[in-house]
């Protein structure tokens, strides 16, 4: 196998999570991907390579999801955070960390940030989850809408789960660490100055 391209199952907390780690840069931060609600790390595909030219990438999949192991421990954002720093630490992935966070992947992130702070060099949220989506967006929804909406909730944790991780990163705050939202067209620096694998990595989720 090649040295560059690490795969490892390992327990964390109980429950048999699934990594795969690319690339040995030592310079700059570990670009650590944290995917959407019910999705495997195979959804990075398009970009994986691309970063790994430039940048340590770290992809996982979350407890029930993928090639992890379903455990019994609560599927909430405080967990999944916990979690991910205990993977991290047993793969031996040293910080920084550049955290990039798609859908509900955004809140997990956004936690992890202001739970850990001194491990973090940036965060990007990719279409991210808002804590207040569910309270305003979905009752402007169809009533078919909604229904599907509310029922995607079985895949990973429940609806309950995902909720009280809304609430769990409202009013968290990632102080002065390096903010970017991307939208599906453009990318938006919030707050701070990019570093040159935050750009990159930017540029490589479109197609840049």
């Amino acid at each position: 196998m090649n040295s560059n391209y690490l795969v490892n199952k390992v327990n964390v907390n109980g429950v048999g999570l699934y990594y795969e780690c690319i690339g040995q840069y030592k310079q700059g931060p570990t670009v650590v991907f944290e995917s959407g609600y019910g999705w495997a790390l195979d959804n990075w595909e398009p970009i994986r390579a691309g970063v790994s030219e430039f940048a340590k990438v770290f992809l996982y999949d979350r407890a029930s999801v993928g090639k992890s192991d379903k455990g019994n421990q609560s599927k909430h954002s405080l967990q999944i955070v916990e979690n991910l720093r205990a993977l991290l630490e047993k793969a031996n992935i040293k910080p920084p960390f550049l955290l990039v966070g798609h859908s509900f992947g955004g809140v997990n992130v956004r936690l992890y940030a202001s739970t850990y702070p001194d491990n973090v060099a940036g965060v990007i949220l990719l279409d991210s989850c808002h804590e207040d989506q569910n309270s305003i967006m979905v009752p402007l929804f169809s009533k078919e809408m909604r229904r599907d909406y509310l029922q995607q909730f079985s895949v990973e944790g429940s609806l309950k789960e995902f909720e009280e991780s809304l609430e769990q990163v409202r009013d968290r705050s990632i102080g002065s660490i390096p903010l970017t939202v991307l939208t599906a067209s453009s990318y938006i620096p919030i707050y701070g100055c990019l570093d040159e694998i935050s750009k990159r990595t930017c540029n490589a989720i479109f197609g840049k």
